[in-house]
């Protein structure tokens, strides 16, 4: 791996990652190794020097002064032999300050992907009568706010003949209709952070 990129809001902040204190960890997939076990986020953690405060909301200078950090974009990437590789997309989930001196303060940073976004949302839908799986999952992410445009769902190869959630974690209402889908359905967030969800008939295509 010739270089690591980490990008957070857009900003290049590599040269100010702890590479003594922060290696990339990250967290993604099934709960447990099995094919019918739930999907789980992705997640992932480092800490990176806060240089002059650059990054200290409470300080006017900052590019997050008045902002929140929470839910911001970050990415990590891999630089291997000129090609890039997409090691990470998602969002900030903590962002806690550990020293706050001039030139010498640092920030603790842990992420999570669209999945934990699904996760930490509790969403009711109305009552929907022959609707295909791959549908469904389209209103869940419409009850989350999910993009349109960063979306790319498989019609779903099952249709359901009376389909609805009621207080539930959006995570869980997913994972019931992969499960309704069978195997080998899939959901995860590609390259570009788009939602994807594959129907049990997509190796065949």
């Amino acid at each position: 791996m010739d270089e690591v990129v980490y990008k957070l809001m857009g900003e290049d902040i590599s040269c100010l990652i702890f590479s003594n204190r922060s290696s990339i960890s990250t967290n993604e997939g099934r709960d447990i190794p099995r094919a019918l076990s739930s999907s789980s986020p992705a997640e992932t953690s480092f800490e990176f020097l806060n240089q002059d405060r650059l990054y200290s909301p409470n300080n006017p200078a900052s590019v997050l002064y008045t902002k929140s950090a929470t839910n911001s974009p970050i990415q990590i990437r891999a630089i291997f032999e000129g090609r890039i590789y997409l090691l990470y997309n998602g969002y900030l989930d903590d962002f806690r300050i550990l020293l706050e001196l001039p030139q010498q303060s640092s920030i603790s940073v842990s992420a999570i992907d669209v999945l934990g976004k699904l996760a930490a949302t509790t969403i009711s839908t109305e009552l929907y009568r022959n609707i295909r799986t791959g549908q469904a999952i389209g209103v869940i992410l419409d009850e989350i706010n999910w993009p349109e445009g960063k979306r790319k769902l498989d019609w779903g190869s099952t249709i359901i003949d009376w389909w609805w959630e009621d207080d539930v974690n959006a995570l869980e209402a997913v994972n019931r209709l992969l499960l309704a889908e069978g195997l080998p359905s899939i959901i995860y967030t590609d390259d570009v952070g788009d939602f994807v969800f594959k129907d049990r008939h997509h190796r065949y295509i």
